[in-house]
């Protein structure tokens, strides 16, 4: 699981955010903060595998031998991916809308043609680039 956490100075720049108009970084984050100091991305833990209690020993009168223990084999659970697509497509419309060549190099640096073609479970890794594109295209705006 990946978290993120946006911070904004107003209510009008978060829904600049997610009506994706561009807004300058300094006007989106709080205390002048970058995009990058905001976001905290937690690593997903790894789960605990099953205890597996061992039979109590039997007494010595009774001497029958107990039946060995395993594990019973869960199969892993499905992985759903944290980003779903029409928000994937949102950021790279704003993307397009300010540069399609930036859209297409990020496309490519995920190794596709057209963000369509990305699998689902890349679509995190690719708004983070989409995001970080528009905020470098942003600050070269307000250069």
């Amino acid at each position: 699981m990946i978290k993120v956490t946006l911070e904004f100075n107003t209510q009008e720049d978060l829904l600049a955010f997610f009506t994706l108009r561009v807004t300058p970084p300094e006007r989106m984050f709080k205390d002048n903060q970058t995009p990058a100091a905001v976001a905290k991305v937690e690593a997903p833990k790894p789960e605990k595998p099953a205890k597996v209690e061992k039979p109590a020993a039997t007494p010595p009168a009774a001497k029958s031998t107990p039946a060995p223990v395993t594990a019973a084999a869960e199969p892993a659970p499905e992985v759903k991916p944290t980003i779903d697509y029409p928000t994937l497509q949102k950021a790279v419309f704003a993307l397009a809308n300010a540069s399609r060549e930036a859209a297409g190099a990020v496309a490519k640096s995920l190794g596709v043609k057209t963000f369509k073609e990305l699998d689902a479970s890349r679509w995190g890794e690719a708004l983070a680039a989409v995001n970080a594109k528009l905020a470098e295209l942003a600050d070269l705006g307000d250069a």
